[in-house]
This record gives C-alpha cells, sequence and structure tokens, in this order.
C-alpha cells in the first residue's frame, strides 16, 4: 500500500531524537495497518489504522481508513473518510499527496454513486432508530446533516425530531424503532447500489387494555349429604321377604302337621287324591324359600347402601313380585 510508506515517514521523523509516546504508538498503529492491508485482513487493519488516527489524526491515516472501508463493502462510511482525507488542510497542516487526492477524489465518486440515500421519517418522531443492530451516527463532513450507521454504540447521540437523511450500503437491512417502555416496531428493507428512497417508521397504536373482570364471590357448595334412600328401599324389600316367608313357611309347616295327622297317610305316604294339598305345601315351601332369598338380599344391599350412600341411579323405585313355575320373589329396582 504506497500510502501507509507515505505516511510512515509524515507521522514522525525517523531521526528525531525524542518523540512523543502518542506519536510512537500512531506510528507503530499505523506499521501494523499496513502489514495487515497487504495481506488482505482489512478489518484487522482497519481497526489499527481507526487507532492511529486516534493518536495522531493525519489525512494519510484517513485516506487509509477510507480505503479499508471500500474493501469491506461499507461504502457510506468509506465516502465520509475519503472526503474527510480530501478536506483541505489549514496553513503549515498535513495534506494528502497529489497522487493520493487524486486517487481520493475517484474512491469518493465510485462509493457515493453505491450509496443508498433513505430518507427516515418517525411516528412519534422522537423514536429511538437502530440500523443492523447499531445506532445511526451524523457524519462528517457533509453538506448537511447526514447519519450512516455507527461503528459503535458509544460515538452516536440521539436523532433530531423531523425526518433524516441515512447513507446505507446497498443490501438488506433490519431497521427496530422503538419507544417508551417495551414498544417497538421492526422493518426490513432492501435497498439497490445508488437508490433513492423513504421509510417511515411507526409503533402501532396499542389497543386499550380491557377493565377488570369485577370480582364475584362464589359461594362454595353445600357438602353433599350422603343419599340413604336406596338404602330404605332395600330394607323395605328385606321387610317384605321377611313377612313373605314367615308367612308362607308357617302355610306350609300347616299343611305338612295337617297331612301328617291324617290317618290316610300312613308311613308318609298319602292316596292320589291328596296330591293337591301335597302341592300346595310344596308351593307355600317355596313361597317361603323365596321370601327368606328376599331377605338376605335385601338386608345386603341395605347395608351396603347404608355403608357409602350411594345415590339411586333410577328416579323412582318400584318393588314388585316374580313367579317362575314353583318358585316366587320379590324384586325391586332402586
Amino acid at each position: 500500500m504506497l500510502s501507509a510508506l507515505l505516511a510512515l515517514s509524515t507521522l514522525a521523523s525517523p531521526g528525531a531524537t525524542s518523540e512523543p509516546s502518542d506519536v510512537v504508538a500512531a506510528r507503530d498503529a499505523f506499521r501494523r495497518g499496513s502489514a495487515l492491508a497487504r495481506s488482505g485482513d482489512w478489518q484487522a487493519a482497519l481497526a489499527a489504522f481507526e487507532k492511529s488516527g486516534r493518536l495522531k489524526p493525519h489525512p494519510v491515516t484517513s485516506y487509509d481508513i477510507a480505503y479499508c472501508e471500500r474493501a469491506l463493502g461499507h461504502y457510506a462510511r468509506a465516502s465520509f473518510r475519503f472526503a474527510e482525507a480530501l478536506v483541505k488542510a489549514p496553513e503549515g497542516g498535513a495534506a494528502l499527496p497529489v497522487d493520493l487526492a487524486r486517487d481520493a477524489a475517484n474512491y469518493l465518486a465510485e462509493v457515493r454513486a453505491r450509496v443508498a440515500r433513505v430518507t427516515l421519517s418517525r411516528r412519534p418522531d422522537d423514536l429511538t432508530v437502530r440500523v443492523d443492530g447499531m445506532p445511526l451516527e451524523r457524519m462528517e463532513p457533509a453538506e448537511h446533516a447526514v447519519y450512516a450507521v455507527s461503528a459503535s454504540d458509544v460515538t452516536a447521540g440521539e436523532l433530531p425530531r423531523g425526518p433524516v437523511e441515512v447513507w446505507l450500503d446497498p443490501g438488506a437491512h433490519v431497521f427496530v424503532a422503538s419507544g417508551p417502555g417495551d414498544a417497538r416496531t421492526v422493518e426490513n428493507r432492501t435497498f439497490a447500489s445508488g437508490e433513492t428512497a423513504e421509510l417511515t417508521l411507526s409503533l402501532a397504536e396499542r389497543a386499550p387494555s380491557p377493565p377488570p373482570a369485577p370480582h364475584v364471590d362464589v359461594a362454595k357448595p353445600a357438602p353433599a349429604r350422603p343419599n340413604h334412600t336406596a338404602a330404605f328401599i332395600a330394607f323395605g324389600v328385606a321387610g317384605v321377604g321377611l313377612v313373605g316367608g314367615t308367612v308362607f313357611g308357617g302355610l306350609s309347616l300347616a299343611e305338612k302337621h295337617s297331612l301328617d295327622g291324617d290317618p290316610a297317610c300312613a308311613a308318609h305316604q298319602c292316596p292320589p287324591s291328596y296330591r293337591d294339598r301335597e302341592a300346595r305345601m310344596v308351593t307355600f315351601a317355596d313361597l317361603a324359600t323365596a321370601g327368606l332369598v328376599t331377605l338376605a338380599a335385601g338386608a345386603a344391599a341395605g347395608t351396603y347402601f347404608l355403608l357409602t350412600g350411594a345415590p339411586s341411579r333410577a328416579k323412582t323405585a318400584r318393588v314388585f313380585p316374580w313367579l317362575a313355575g314353583p318358585a316366587v320373589g320379590i324384586a325391586g329396582r332402586f
């Protein structure tokens, strides 16, 4: 890089007996930047030249910074750096050599032709804007207020109210406008080389928050009481079985005693004419047995329902007798 060799002799004279420490550090950083630029490491070279420029500003250093920015595709920032290098030096101040000034002017025209110029408006106009994660910085020198994406967070100030002109490198960019609290809007835009565009960033109006729901005390339901209806019905069925079993058992025993005491039924053998009485005795016995079974079933079901409080599945309870051949009983639905 020819400019690096030229600047080395401009920053400080090698034959000086004593040099300020900042001049020595600036020259060392400049030499490191020149070596990195020759190897094509433009990002590291840019950092080294920027350090040299902060320690000892010089038009040649500004030129080399601009050259690195151009090589990295940062045309917006490169345009201001080339313009800075071309600023006429005060009387007795350092200036670019003629050949570098000619190159800087050509590069300046080239990068400015590639820059996208965007008129940025905000609604409301006090929104904070970041582009590609970085704030906007006012660039110098410029004929009017022009902003570009800042290289760091610490160098950028607040944007003025109203529309601002922003110079951007061609390509895709992400705009984030932030307002009070966590309100923000995000816009993705892509600009062509040399494009002129307008962009408005607006915060969407927030819908009013719904009023809080009125507080309603919900009364807790009273604890459910056990339903003993089914138990009472089952015990009633058991009672019917007890009565039926007792009655029919008594009738069966009475018929048996009557047959046993009849002289015609010697040795428990009755004549054929007594078949109806024998059948009646057996029927009474069967009915007594059915009554006892009903008693047992009703008592068991009533005990279960009483202990569990299980509700009846039927809306109504019914109790009815049943007859199957010689067998009879009591049935219920509950």
